[in-house]
């Protein structure tokens, strides 16, 4: 078995073509996009001269993409998907429409390492990272079941919020961005793509020096004990500082609007209106917008969801102060493909506890 073309990224086997199997810029372009741009299923399906296909087939196979070991509509459209990797691990993705648009969230690891308190994924671990290959195939898969299913709306945003941090595994991410972005691979628009992270500031800086995807930076807490007490990461890598470097390379960007940050609000915890005069201070002179997602609750949660007037006066407050705002709506939570809830289904049915949310009021 040969290692896998797909785990390439677009420079990555740019050079290979040219120093290894002899080709052309123009003859490697036309390789790429007949396995990422039309997602030629085996070498026997790329439409490209005998010989430069003998040479990389020599060398490389073509990787199969995940398999749908099942799939959850939720009443308001969304669906969620258990997709099977070869190795027989599990990640899931999610297909988000929304009138004409369609976003899919996708995951990055089996497990996380970042031990959120509040995430399911978290209370996984970190199992392994996603391959490029994988990363991609999950959009390819969900694409691919989607389409020409009548009233179902085409892909248009991609979200790097799935299972696990993302920055946690970014060479592959990167990797993967390259595939999904190059105009000879997927050709998805990188201004529809927004990667999330905890605060992993050195990735972070890698990440928006090297791509134009967007940036989510998950805080959570109004202040740093507060965050602490629910993101570990914290520890290593304080949110006073993260913030500091996002105003620095904010004020040369001159785009107010790359890095949004996102606030899980836990009823009784971090939906005060003192909470909201801390998270106020905390994000001075740092542009950016604000997105509120009202906890979502999931098996064995010591957590609540704010009620609806705390959210609306928390959004209130911060919109009071000038701040670009907006509360997200949770999709999906009835099958757990909501903010938070994604978790292997398989894992817990082998340990007989249900697959089905709590009832969340």
């Amino acid at each position: 078995m040969h290692p896998y073309f797909d785990n390439l990224s677009r420079d990555g086997w740019l050079e290979e073509a040219r120093s290894r199997f002899g080709l052309t810029l123009a003859q490697a372009r036309r390789i790429f996009r007949e396995v990422h741009g039309r997602g030629a299923p085996d070498w026997d399906a790329v439409e490209a001269p005998a010989w430069q296909i003998a040479r990389v087939r020599a060398a490389y196979d073509l990787a199969p993409l995940p398999a749908v070991a099942e799939s959850r509509p939720a009443e308001d459209g969304t669906i969620k998907y258990l997709l099977r990797l070869e190795d027989d691990r599990t990640v899931e993705a999610v297909y988000i429409p929304d009138d004409t648009r369609a976003t899919l969230c996708i995951s990055s690891q089996v497990g996380c390492a970042m031990a959120c308190d509040f995430c399911f994924t978290g209370k996984m671990g970190l199992i392994r990272h996603l391959t490029p290959a994988e990363i991609v195939g999950q959009f390819k898969r969900v694409r691919r079941e989607v389409e020409g299913i009548p009233g179902i709306p085409p892909l248009t945003n991609i979200v790097f919020m799935g299972m696990g941090e993302p920055l946690h595994n970014l060479d592959h991410v990167l990797a993967a961005l390259s595939i999904l972005t190059d105009d000879f691979g997927v050709g998805f628009p990188a201004r529809r793509i927004t990667v999330s992270t905890s605060g992993l500031l050195p990735a972070m800086q890698r990440l928006l020096a090297e791509t134009t995807v967007r940036l989510a930076l998950s805080l959570n807490g109004p202040n740093p004990e507060k965050r602490l007490a629910v993101m570990p990461v914290e520890k290593a890598w304080p949110i006073r500082d993260v913030l500091a470097w996002i105003r620095e390379w904010s004020a040369t960007r001159g785009n107010h609007h790359t890095v949004m940050f996102e606030y899980v609000m836990l009823g009784g915890l971090n939906d005060a209106a003192a909470d909201a005069d801390d998270l106020i201070r905390l994000l001075e002179g740092v542009p950016g917008r604000v997105n509120l997602i009202p906890f979502n609750a999931h098996p064995g949660s010591p957590y609540l969801r704010p009620d609806d007037a705390a959210v609306l006066a928390f959004h209130a407050r911060l919109r009071a102060a000038g701040m670009h705002v907006f509360i997200r709506k949770s999709r999906g939570r009835d099958v757990l493909a909501a903010c938070g809830q994604l978790h292997q289904e398989n894992r817990r049915r082998a340990r007989g506890e249900s697959i089905f949310p709590l009832r969340q009021t």
